[in-house]
């Protein structure tokens, strides 16, 4: 099996996200690499790969994707910003 983030996204994020109700083309529900509070230059410390939208756009969940190989507790600073 392998463990890229990519792999992580398509086999197990995406399918649980649509499962639950997310509709990933819609740009209101789901948006995808967000810059978040306290961007920096680095791409891995500042852009989130999923957030979820609530109707008024206000996001009520961030989800990161690692390979599985990584810890997930990692991706834990990044949404913190």
């Amino acid at each position: 099996m392998s463990s890229s983030e990519a792999f992580t996204r398509t086999e197990l994020i995406d399918p649980a996200l649509k499962l639950a109700g997310w509709n990933l083309k819609d740009p209101n529900q789901v948006g995808f690499e967000i810059p978040v509070d306290g961007y920096d230059a680095e791409p891995w410390n500042g852009i989130t790969d999923y957030c979820l939208y609530q109707p008024n756009g206000e996001v009520i969940a961030v989800v990161e994707a690692k390979r599985q190989s990584r810890e997930p507790r990692i991706a834990r600073t990044q949404v913190e910003h």
